[in-house]
């Protein structure tokens, strides 16, 4: 769902596992909280030492963190 520069995610499948390759006893394979979540979003050009423009998509979490994605 979008609703102005707010995006809401409905995960169906959400898990979380890691395999150590030095101590079994460190694995873990498990079911991750499932509930929504929203990210604001911001969509913007850049362009590279060429001068050829892309697209950007940074999502943006409640925390701060960024995720950013180009074309």
């Amino acid at each position: 769902m979008i609703e102005g520069n707010k995006t809401t995610f409905r995960p169906q499948v959400r898990r979380q596992k890691y395999n150590s390759a030095c101590s079994s006893g460190n694995n873990f394979d498990k079911d991750q909280d499932k509930s929504r979540f929203s990210m604001t979003y911001v969509l913007t050009t850049s362009s590279n030492n060429y001068g050829q423009v892309f697209d950007l998509l940074t999502l943006v979490s409640h925390n701060g963190s960024q995720l950013v994605f180009s074309n």
